[in-house]
């Protein structure tokens, strides 16, 4: 039996004149409406919901003509889709759905952001990476190139299962499986050299992501050992061997900082012999001058890699007004929580940028001493911020979980400006003054960010 879905469209919109049109396009694409008033996604939305449907082709294609129609419906705005599946929040119907999808009208009279471009894949769970123009992203079964200024497909490859998003540097891109690496060349897509570690899960099994250098690409396995590829053929020696798994690897111009399950980092020499060792383990995070600024939970640290010693660290903690739990009346009280780091840190000049579970904060990068903190929710427990980048000079553009873009003074955390992405975002890579999103499977280029007046 098909899976059965229901269909959802929200729009913020006190509009009858097109709330009639929602019916009359719902309607003639043979989706009848069960309710369109008991919000089941929104507190601050119009809900109209369908009857189930077979989770059929036919059906998909009719789900995609009404978010056509929507679109022109609603030329002035934008429209998202996202599924989300059935939960125990999520579960109003006579039956009850494998699977919600949803289409979300949003950004209605907004036209800063706009979409440059937009493509619909069935994405791994985590943002691109982008190098030299082009996009390199993955499914389950295949690695593309995307061209960032068009949008358009350059070159596809199908292999076998996919377990994380390409990497690539130095002109290659570089896929993982369980046990399986293969590389190709970053413009053209062809296929260079693929390596096979082994059979045995617990020791050929890769458990670290790719990490391509000058020469090498660099493999972490279940085993304990770091293996370095040629980058022109693939051919492996052994770089180093550790008692504990290996799970973190990157490469730095002091050579590879390798983190193991054990909870212990360690700094290697190009030859595989080691510099210095912690034995605590922490997040890799990006380099400046020497210095890797890495994660450990709500804090951020800023670590010499010439010794491992650490210049500054800073704790995320916030204090905010909540609502007694087990009363009746309005009585508040002053609750602190940690606010742990949830999304890559963003180097900028000077500072740095962290998404966290409660806000974004601007650290100093000398120092580590915050300039600001931004959480537009100040009584709310929890605001997961899932990315924090500079676009343009003074634009920080922070996506949070619900997929709410605010754009923020760098200089003072105001904010000046939202935009609505809708669905589960990733991290958004920034592109100078423009900026590539994920949202559920689109890929989307993002231009003419609002500036501070």
């Amino acid at each position: 039996m098909e899976r059965l879905l229901q269909l959802h469209v929200l729009t913020p919109e006190d509009d009858e004149y097109r709330w009639d049109r929602i019916c009359e396009i719902l309607t003639a694409e043979g989706f009848p409406i069960v309710d369109d008033g008991d919000l089941l996604f929104s507190d601050s939305e119009v809900e109209f919901a369908t009857t189930l449907f077979e989770a059929r082709a036919d059906n998909l294609e009719q789900v995609g003509r009404v978010r056509s129609e929507l679109a022109e419906l609603y030329d002035d705005g934008d429209v998202f889709r996202h599924e989300r599946p059935l939960n125990m929040e999520h579960g109003r119907s006579v039956k009850n759905p494998s699977a919600h999808i949803i289409l979300q009208v949003v950004n209605i009279g907004i036209d800063q952001p706009r979409i440059s471009w937009r493509q619909s894949f069935d994405l791994l769970d985590n943002m691109p990476r982008t190098d030299e123009g082009y996009l390199y992203h993955a499914t389950s079964r295949s690695v593309f190139a995307v061209d960032v200024a068009s949008g358009d497909l350059i070159w596809e490859r199908e292999c076998e299962r996919i377990t994380s998003v390409p990497e690539v540097a130095n002109g290659i891109v570089v896929v993982k499986g369980s046990f399986s690496v293969r590389a190709y060349e970053a413009v053209s897509g062809e296929l260079l050299w693929d390596f096979t570690t082994g059979e045995d899960p617990d020791k050929d099994l890769i458990d670290a992501r790719v990490e391509i250098g000058p020469e090498s690409v660099y493999i972490g396995t279940r085993g304990g050992s770091v293996l370095a590829l040629s980058r022109t053929d693939g051919s492996c020696t052994v770089h180093s061997r550790f008692e504990s798994a290996v799970v973190q690897v990157a490469y730095t111009d002091h050579g590879l900082l390798v983190g193991t399950a054990d909870g212990s980092v360690y700094a290697v020499e190009p030859a595989g012999t080691p510099r210095w060792a912690q034995d605590r383990s922490f997040g890799f995070g990006p380099v400046r001058e020497d210095v890797m600024y890495v994660t450990a939970g709500h804090r951020v640290e800023a670590i010499s890699l010439s010794d491992g010693s650490r210049e500054w660290q800073t704790e995320f903690t916030v204090t905010k007004e909540v609502r007694k739990q087990g009363t009746e009346t309005d009585e508040t009280t002053r609750k602190q929580y940690k606010a742990p780091v949830n999304g890559p840190i963003c180097v900028t000049v000077g500072r740095l940028l962290v998404p966290t579970l409660n806000g974004v904060f601007c650290l100093t990068r000398d120092t580590g001493a915050i300039e600001w903190r931004f959480d537009p929710t100040e009584n709310k427990p929890l605001h997961r911020f899932r990315s924090a980048h500079l676009i343009g000079e003074r634009t920080t553009v922070a996506l949070d979980s619900d997929g709410t873009i605010y754009c923020v003074d760098i200089e003072t955390g105001e904010q000046f400006a939202t935009y609505i992405l809708g669905g589960e975002p990733h991290p958004i890579v920034p592109l100078g003054e423009s900026a590539i999103a994920t949202v559920s499977d689109e890929l989307l280029r993002l231009d003419d960010f609002p500036t501070v007046q």
